[in-house]
């Protein structure tokens, strides 16, 4: 009887680890997603990325966001120009306009709707968004907390990378937050990008026109070209 009641007590306890981990799956989301994916390391194109946030997971679509606080790990060889709100009314009083704005239609809190365009310690610390009231959107997926614009360095090492995340806390209107070591958790996703060397001007092809009719592969025909090339190769 005493080894039923041990081994019963056994797998309760298993099936209690077991619900408690998979608790843990779920997830609100936020991410980095660079507008382009190809950047050119020539120092003066302008490139974006977004902050995206998804709360649609099931077991935290119902949680009301009143507040999200993030830093921006921002690689040494970018240089950031600039940081916007995605309201679409440059943080001015009223409710947020843009439909892909993760706040929506919410009046927000002025003083606490903000994003950071100055790097401190290779991070923009600066960035948050508050509702103004006990209130928050539910279910929003992949909608933008932060726009970044930024040059690429023409001594940026050249291949994949991505933006990272840090200092992550969302929170509800009693004041529950939500960070990547709590349950539910958050979870973080940044998207690559590729940096590629600048176009030097180098021709390395074209098309012509045979100067005229070919009748058989043993004579040469003219083709004009309008560059020069070192050792053309022709592909008829």
């Amino acid at each position: 009887m005493e080894k039923l009641k041990s081994l019963m007590f056994g797998m309760a306890f298993l099936l209690v680890t077991i619900v408690m981990i998979s608790g843990v799956s779920a997830d609100i989301l936020i991410k980095t997603v660079p507008q382009t994916v190809n950047l050119v390391a020539d120092g003066t194109t302008i490139y974006q990325i977004n902050v995206v946030a998804d709360t649609t997971d099931s077991d935290v679509s119902s949680i009301k966001v009143r507040s999200v606080g993030w830093d921006v790990v921002v690689p040494s060889y970018f240089t950031i120009v600039n940081a916007t709100l995605p309201d679409g009314t440059n943080n001015v009083a009223g409710p947020s306009i843009n439909l892909d704005d993760f706040y929506y239609n919410f009046l927000m809190w002025g003083a606490y709707n903000r994003v950071d365009s100055s790097v401190s310690g290779g991070e923009l610390s600066d960035n948050v968004r508050s509702v103004d009231a006990a209130d928050g959107p539910t279910n929003v997926p992949n909608k933008e907390l932060g726009h970044y614009f930024f040059t690429v360095n023409t001594d940026a090492p050249l291949g994949e990378g991505s933006f990272n995340l840090n200092g992550i806390t969302f929170a509800d209107p009693d004041l529950n937050q939500y960070t990547i070591l709590s349950n539910p958790k958050v979870s973080v996703q940044n998207e690559n990008f590729t940096i590629v060397a600048p176009y030097n001007g180098s021709v390395i092809g074209e098309t012509a026109t045979v100067s005229e009719s070919q009748a058989d592969g043993t004579g040469w025909n003219t083709v004009a070209l309008a560059n020069t090339y070192t050792d053309p190769v022709v592909i008829m």
